[in-house]
């Protein structure tokens, strides 16, 4: 007779999508809701305060912010993966292709701030930022890549199988696919907003179309803004996403902890 919640179980098997489909749905159909109904609310709001906004101060305040999310960010994933890491078949050795990508990171870092004095250069400037970014983590997942492998190779020869599922955890955080995801929507992020910097058909269009959810605002207010919104949306995008990954990781490494302090975790189909 099947344990109740054995995954493996013949019921588990058929409503596990059911309630897929109906945790997605729920999702889904909330957010929608909520959009539609801050938008109802909020639509006939006066923003005085938002329509004489100078661009140049919002931009500064924006990269100041992204700029500390990203070294502290960077810094919390290092410490996290130290916890997790233990063998490195290449002994501690920095490859010359790592130093590269910090110092192409801290170069297009430092175009971006130099950037930001104008709406058409730093519109620019995001394109090899996101570039660099992006090579920068696939030389980080080639470097990580024989740690993880090394690393679970030891856990498995000492049963320390609860490590071996917390290794799991950052390697789905380090090499998973929601990275492509996040790097392809900042993509579009970039090319939209470089049109709405460099074409002025592009620029009337959005404007015409936020005019109409925001009827409160001039046009030409919101088409003055339109670039720091796209720089806004930017980093909203990349830094909230990654953010909520690594919080997720700090609950689930010390949840796989905190029960391997009362239970004796082993892979299936062990006595």
């Amino acid at each position: 007779m099947a344990i109740p919640d054995d995954p493996n179980s013949p019921l588990e098997d058929e409503v596990a999508p059911l309630w897929k489909w109906a945790i997605r749905a729920i999702g889904l159909l909330g957010g929608l809701l909520a959009a539609i109904f801050a938008w109802v609310q909020l639509r006939e709001i006066p923003l005085p305060l938002l329509e004489n906004a100078d661009p140049l101060y919002v931009r500064r305040i924006i990269l100041a912010i992204y700029y500390a999310c990203w070294v502290g960010g960077t810094t919390v994933d290092a410490n996290i993966q130290k916890e997790v890491y233990r063998r490195d078949p290449q002994l501690g050795n920095v490859p010359r292709e790592a130093t590269l990508a910090v110092v192409g990171l801290f170069a297009v870092a430092a175009l971006l701030l130099w950037a930001s004095s104008s709406d058409e250069r730093t519109s620019l400037a995001l394109g090899p930022f996101l570039v660099v970014n992006v090579i920068g983590w696939r030389v980080l997942v080639h470097r990580v890549s024989p740690i993880i492998a090394a690393t679970a190779a030891a856990y498995e020869q000492k049963n320390r199988y609860y490590r071996l599922e917390q290794l799991n955890v950052i390697k789905a955080y380090i090499s998973g696919w929601w990275q492509w995801a996040r790097f392809a929507l900042m993509a579009l992020i970039v090319v939209v907003t470089n049109l709405a910097c460099f074409n002025d058909a592009a620029r009337a269009f959005l404007s015409h179309a936020l005019g109409n959810l925001m009827p409160t605002m001039r046009e030409d207010a919101i088409a003055n803004l339109l670039p720091v919104a796209g720089l806004l949306l930017f980093v909203v995008v990349a830094e909230t996403w990654i953010w909520i990954l690594r919080a997720r990781n700090a609950i689930a490494l010390r949840t796989i902890a905190a029960l391997a302090t009362k239970y004796t975790l082993r892979p299936r189909g062990e006595g």
